[in-house]
């Protein structure tokens, strides 16, 4: 009965751990070619950049006062 509990459970394990993989493998294609998850990327990306040269600036302005 032990045994079988513990066969059920390895197949469980194996089948959660192929789905994962497969649901990786999803989030990765859908990251690579989706157009709208990309621009989004891309804008965020943008806005982040900008924000730490504008805070690279006020830090230098803080420095010389």
């Amino acid at each position: 009965m032990h045994q079988h509990n513990i066969d059920t459970l390895q197949n469980d394990v194996e089948h959660l751990y192929n789905e994962r993989s497969e649901l990786q493998q999803f989030v990765l294609r859908f990251k690579n070619s989706n157009e709208k998850y990309l621009q989004i990327k891309r804008i965020a990306e943008e806005v982040v950049d900008r924000l730490l040269k504008e805070r690279k600036s006020l830090v230098q302005i803080r420095w010389r006062i």
